[in-house]
């Protein structure tokens, strides 16, 4: 399914460019990828139907359900993906809870000369 080349794809590209990620991105990962395989199964369910389109309570044509499904799961995955870090284990800081902030505050401060 397309969780598992999902899976798959990221693993590969993350141990093609030597990342390790921790448990939290694998986690991520794994929510990512059912998230995936969920999505498939509603667009399959959309294309089914044959139509975008569904009557409303008082007959009147609305859009169907399933696209407002589609789209917040997409938004979701998209969140799950974006909070894996593709930064080489040397440079990554583990235990931290604070680690995108702290990532952005030396991104900042090399910027700016402060560091």
């Amino acid at each position: 399914m397309a969780g598992r080349r999902l899976w798959k794809t990221v693993i590969t590209d993350a141990d093609s460019q030597d990342i390790d990620l921790d448990s939290r991105e694998i986690a991520w990962l794994e929510d990512a990828c059912r998230l995936t395989d969920r999505l498939e199964q509603l667009e399959a369910e959309l294309a089914a139907a044959g139509t975008f389109m569904c009557k409303g309570v008082a007959g009147q044509p609305v859009a169907h359900p399933l696209l407002g499904e589609i789209r917040q799961t997409r938004a979701l995955r998209a969140q799950m993906l974006a909070r894996i870090t593709v930064t080489p284990p040397e440079e990554k800081q583990s235990g931290s809870v604070f680690t995108l902030g702290v990532q952005q505050r030396a991104a900042a401060s090399k910027r700016w000369g402060k560091a």
